[in-house]
């Protein structure tokens, strides 16, 4: 019996790494989700959390803008065991785009975490 060797070209271990060191969007909820309830990941040492906010109207005529918030912390602990200022915090829209744009985010500050 003869063997043959694949000819496909492989991603080398460092590029699977990297692409797995990624938050994905589809592997968020729906936007429908944060209406009522927190989203909690990590990716390897970097803890997050997604949830609804609400900025309060700076005058009567206004009303309240509805945001997303995602809080970044470096694990190992969970959101109500770690201090307040050892997380950072970002807002955007209450949309896809608001989402997508917190995922953008949270990417870059894995690679700050990273570099640690």
């Amino acid at each position: 019996m003869e063997s043959f060797a694949s000819t496909t070209s492989q991603p080398s271990d460092k590029n699977k790494s990297e692409n797995k060191k990624m938050i994905q969007r589809q592997e968020l909820l729906a936007l429908s989700y944060y209406e009522k309830a927190v989203f909690t990941g990590s990716l390897e040492h970097m803890r997050y959390r997604i949830e609804k906010t609400m900025r309060a109207a700076e005058n009567e005529e206004e009303k309240p803008e509805k945001l997303l918030r995602a809080t970044i912390w470096e694990g190992p602990y969970a959101f109500d065991h770690t201090a307040d200022e050892k997380k950072t915090t970002h807002e955007a829209a209450f949309s896809e785009d608001g989402l997508c744009s917190l995922v953008d985010w949270m990417n870059r500050q894995f690679i700050h975490f990273s570099n640690r």
